[in-house]
């Protein structure tokens, strides 16, 4: 596969774009399932990545270092921001997902 790729500045301005990238409508689907890991990867792989190995080879990656260990604090944390003290959903994770 013959493809171009972006030449970045710094790493801060390529972590930028990344999620300039990802927050494109294409990538909504994969967006709505932020919380699996998994799901997200396959999703994405289709469109973001000439590899079509990409998907798999990822989820293997955070399987085998458990990648994911810490996901379940992010998750809560969202909830828990999105939770006014009476227990009302001020937001639900899928906008938040939507906003960052």
């Amino acid at each position: 596969t013959r493809a171009s790729f972006e030449v970045f500045e710094s790493w801060e301005h390529s972590v930028e774009q990344h999620g300039v990238l990802l927050s494109k409508p294409r990538y909504q689907k994969a967006r709505d399932n932020w919380t699996d890991c998994h799901t997200f990867i396959r999703l994405v792989a289709p469109i973001y990545a000439s590899d079509p190995l990409y998907g798999s080879r990822v989820s293997t990656l955070i399987r085998r270092y458990d990648l994911d260990r810490w996901d379940h604090l992010i998750i809560e944390s969202v909830d828990m921001a999105h939770t006014a003290p009476d227990g009302r959903a001020l937001a639900d994770a899928s906008s938040l997902a939507r906003l960052t």
